[in-house]
């Protein structure tokens, strides 16, 4: 009998310690770091088995070492921004996101902004940053209508605001290791806001019906 109350209590603490341990581990995130870690295994694989296969109808033009030291120091004179997108115009670019924040008209080169804002009216089909101030972090929902606080947006700078017909925010989502895997394409406070990316393929499709048929506010694209 005391041989089977022995049994019971031992069983009894395996099975409270278990719980608590569950119970702690939740509680310092650790499950949630590993599904982060797993979620970034889980995307090599998929690059892995999907062929590699890249749209060669997209290109990126970055700013790079080369780039550098060929054109001098960042920041560059914003004449230089304005051939780039004359040249990809010309190459006959379909849609040209600019992802450089241009908030300030430059006093000392105003022959430069003007060419930015020639270049920006000419290329038609541009998309331009803009900067939400508002907090943002997964585990809170800032994307709800009623929880979207919006303090203030950063825009291109009056002129070249006139001329650039399409906007998307650039903000992002942290994850807790400090991490980038994901963005929010639409949010709707007072008004709606879509993301870079959100907006650059709507003017693609010369369509909003996909965006507005496939999409729901917070939806995030990884």
């Amino acid at each position: 009998m005391m041989r089977q109350m022995s049994k019971k209590r031992l069983w009894l603490v395996i099975s409270v310690s278990i719980s608590l341990l569950i119970i702690i581990t939740f509680y310092l995130g650790f499950f949630n770091n590993l599904e982060l870690m797993t979620i970034d295994y889980r995307f090599i694989g998929k690059y892995l088995l999907s062929g590699s296969n890249f749209n060669t109808d997209v290109v990126l033009v970055t700013v790079d070492q080369a780039s550098l030291q060929q054109l001098g120091d960042w920041p560059w004179s914003r004449e230089k921004h304005a051939k780039v997108i004359n040249n990809l115009t010309a190459a006959g670019a379909e849609v040209i996101g600019v992802d450089f924040i241009f908030s300030n008209g430059n006093p000392k080169e105003e022959a430069a902004d003007q060419e930015l804002i020639e270049a920006t009216k000419e290329a038609k089909r541009i998309v331009y940053p803009v900067i939400l101030d508002l907090k943002i972090s997964r585990g809170w929902l800032p994307f709800q209508k009623d929880n979207l606080k919006i303090k203030e947006i950063k825009l291109p700078f009056k002129e070249l605001f006139k001329q650039a017909d399409n906007l998307g925010y650039i903000n992002l989502i942290l994850d807790k290791d400090g991490l980038v895997r994901r963005i929010p394409l639409i949010t709707r406070g007072k008004n709606e806001y879509r993301s870079f990316s959100a907006v650059i393929v709507r003017e693609y499709l010369q369509s909003d019906k996909y965006l507005d048929n496939n999409l729901n506010e917070g939806d995030l694209i990884n």
